[in-house]
């Protein structure tokens, strides 16, 4: 599949599980962020059409924060994780 799906997950082995049952899955376009810098800097180059985003990033609900903000410039559907 040719969707391009974005992990933002601090925990780098949640990030390798989730990545892992994607691939299985059959979708071959994923990145993968563990920050919200990271993330910021591959939505801004590349075509993302969903992100799986951790809710709590380096702080509390940053995740949701940086959900809000890419949302609202690049309208790129959301869904939520967290541990």
């Amino acid at each position: 599949m040719n969707t391009a799906i974005l992990i933002v997950e601090d925990d780098k082995i949640t990030s390798a599980i989730l990545s892992k049952y994607l691939k299985e899955a059959g979708y071959k376009n994923i990145y993968i962020a563990f920050n919200v810098k990271e993330c910021f800097a591959i939505v801004e180059k590349d075509k993302i059409d969903v992100i799986l985003m951790d809710i709590n990033l380096e702080e509390e609900n940053e995740g949701i924060y940086a959900a809000q903000k890419i949302h609202r410039k690049y309208s790129v559907p959301i869904i939520y994780v967290t541990g």
